[in-house]
């Protein structure tokens, strides 16, 4: 039976940005997710800010922000009554390279809370984020990360939780023994 501290189980952007953390911290993880590939399909479609700053501490920012929409394009919202209907309010922040200029320039004012952080909401299909996240999860050392694979029991005691995991290629099953079990499915 293996001993782990962690157990992610589920690795789509919750649980890969969990297993991210541990990792980084040097935390021993398991992480198991039935599907093998990351979906392809567009979902949510904007990252908030303290979001990008841990992608930016992890160095997976720059490939989150080169697939979602150009820099340069300006992150305007518009509330209208219907497509067809009366425009009612409209929101227009700057773009990213608009703050990225403004910073870079000295020109941002630090008190300006648009300025706190090098991001405002990035927007790019979750799709991408996971893509990111996955291939930076995989790069860790203390990251076991099992894709194809299910939980299929487990049983909690005072001590931590043992859970059996199976492989579903072949059927393959594994006891695990870990201290923590994260549900991030």
């Amino acid at each position: 039976m293996n001993e782990i501290p962690v157990l992610v189980v589920g690795g789509a952007s919750v649980g890969l940005t969990m297993a991210a953390e541990l990792g980084t911290r040097g935390v021993g993880t398991v992480l198991v997710e039935q599907r093998t590939e990351v979906n392809p399909h567009p979902r949510a479609n904007a990252v908030g800010n303290r979001s990008m700053e841990y992608f930016r501490r992890w160095g997976v920012d720059k490939a989150i922000t080169g697939k979602g929409i150009p820099a340069d394009y300006p992150a305007d919202y518009h509330w209208v009554s219907s497509m067809h209907g009366r425009h009612l309010h409209r929101l227009s922040l700057p773009s990213h390279a608009e703050l990225e200029q403004a910073r870079n320039s000295g020109s941002a004012n630090p008190m300006d809370e648009m300025y706190w952080s090098p991001y405002l909401k990035t927007i790019v299909g979750q799709q991408h984020v996971e893509r990111a996240l996955k291939d930076y999860v995989q790069t860790l050392d203390k990251v076991d990360a099992r894709f194809g694979w299910v939980l299929r029991d487990f049983d909690q005691d005072g001590e931590g939780v043992t859970a059996v995991i199976e492989r579903l290629e072949d059927g393959h099953v594994e006891r695990i023994r870990c201290a923590y079990m994260v549900g991030c499915d």
